[in-house]
């Protein structure tokens, strides 16, 4: 294809063509002039045709990602490198792009001569505020001849996907604010929820700091050079527990938003749940693609990570229709705005939960307060809050940035109930 220069050539030539052909002022003057054109005529289809040739296969190319698994504002530093193998000397500019992310350093355009055999190499550092799915390229290269009057786009590759997973909070300090939890009642299939009947054996994994030294597995540990392994055990009366996500837009509000909070929050107890040895189902509630994900050990919670990372919000869901789908649970944690639920709905859903010898956790994350503004919303959703409460007296508020501890304390609960 033409450049704008190659266009404005191309348009000029045509002129002159037609303006010596039909007026002669002085045929010396007049014959340059003819042949001029005929010859940026000649040069354009020849140049374009020489472009035509050039396959993506006359160029390698590699993209090196700094951080595989990113989490919300870390930096991802890129680096993409374009070897010519065309056989001849050419024209380059490389671009690259980004969908969703904010370029920190460098650039996306890098324009060089490149010999056969030589290299055109861009470097720069993107981030993401918030968890989900991105997408870096497409990778185009941009061929010209010499002169910059022709050009051919080649795309190299159209995108790779950039997994932005929640940010996990390992081991949360209990706050006082958060030392409050509601009456429990747990049906399991042990003796004690906290030591179970028996235990019973599951996996060997690499040791942990903090884990009894008595389960190590000095047959697999003997065989390695250097790595403790250990042996992990599951209890009889594994609990089986069930996250209920409100995925509706109303919880995009703050920053990071509530939803992401909450993802966040539900990852990383998830994560504790699965390493105790209980199953774990997340439901996303009214998200753009509704879906539930079960998980029931260590092993699983990379698939529930990436399930997690690419959450979208949606519109509405019924509560109660989703309640009755669950097919087991001992514990229920509903979690988010549930702007779209009244008192009445949820105290039929609890009915039901405790009608199935299970137990219900409500808690709505509400934000901080910090300018004037924030501070009226959070007065507008506590009035909400509180009309929900007179017909549902058991769901707990609780700031967005304890939601971590609050969740950490439940579970520790959980496990210590008999």
């Amino acid at each position: 294809m033409l450049t704008r220069e190659g266009y404005a050539l191309a348009l000029t030539s045509f002129l002159l063509s037609a303006l010596t052909s039909t007026i002669v002022i002085y045929h010396p003057l007049t014959l340059s002039m003819f042949a001029a054109a005929v010859f940026s005529f000649m040069y354009i289809l020849m140049a374009s045709r020489e472009l035509r040739s050039l396959k993506p296969k006359d160029f390698t190319f590699t993209r090196t990602v700094s951080n595989q698994d990113p989490k919300p504002g870390e930096r991802v530093a890129v680096k993409v490198v374009v070897v010519n193998k065309a056989g001849r000397d050419l024209e380059l500019v490389v671009v690259d792009g980004f969908e969703g992310l904010t370029l920190v350093e460098g650039n996306v355009v890098v324009e060089k001569h490149v010999k056969h055999g030589e290299e055109a190499e861009l470097q720069y550092v993107v981030e993401a505020d918030r968890r989900g799915v991105y997408s870096l390229g497409p990778l185009v290269v941009k061929v010209s001849d010499d002169f910059g009057l022709c050009c051919k786009y080649i795309t190299l590759e159209r995108e790779a996907r950039l997994l932005v997973r929640p940010r996990l909070v390992e081991k949360p300090r209990l706050m006082d604010s958060v030392r409050r939890a509601q009456a429990l009642s747990i049906s399991g299939s042990g003796f004690s929820v906290k030591f179970g009947a028996d235990d019973v054996f599951r996996e060997i994994t690499e040791y942990e700091e903090g884990q009894p030294l008595k389960n190590i597995e000095w047959r697999r540990t003997a065989r390695e050079d250097g790595q403790i392994y250990v042996r992990k055990y599951d209890k009889l009366n594994r609990l089986r527990v069930v996250f209920l996500i409100d995925c509706t837009v109303s919880n995009m509000v703050g920053k990071p938003s509530l939803m992401d909070t909450t993802i966040s929050s539900v990852a990383s107890t998830a994560l504790a749940l699965l390493q105790k040895g209980d199953a774990v189902a997340v439901k996303a509630l009214g998200a753009a693609e509704p879906a539930t994900f079960y998980a029931y050990n260590t092993v699983d919670f990379e698939g529930l990570n990436t399930f997690l990372t690419k959450l979208k919000p949606g519109l509405g869901f019924d509560l109660k229709k989703e309640v009755e789908e669950l097919s087991w649970f001992d514990a229920v944690f509903l979690v988010g705005r549930l702007s779209s639920v009244d008192g009445h709905e949820l105290r039929l859903v609890e009915n039901d939960v405790r009608r199935r010898k299970g137990v219900l956790f409500t808690i709505i994350p509400v934000l901080s307060d910090g300018s004037e503004v924030m501070r009226l919303l959070n007065e507008l959703e506590m009035l909400r809050i509180k009309k929900v409460k007179k017909q549902a007296e058991f769901v707990s508020v609780v700031r967005h940035t304890e939601l971590p501890q609050y969740l950490a304390y439940l579970h520790r609960m959980l496990r210590a109930v008999p």
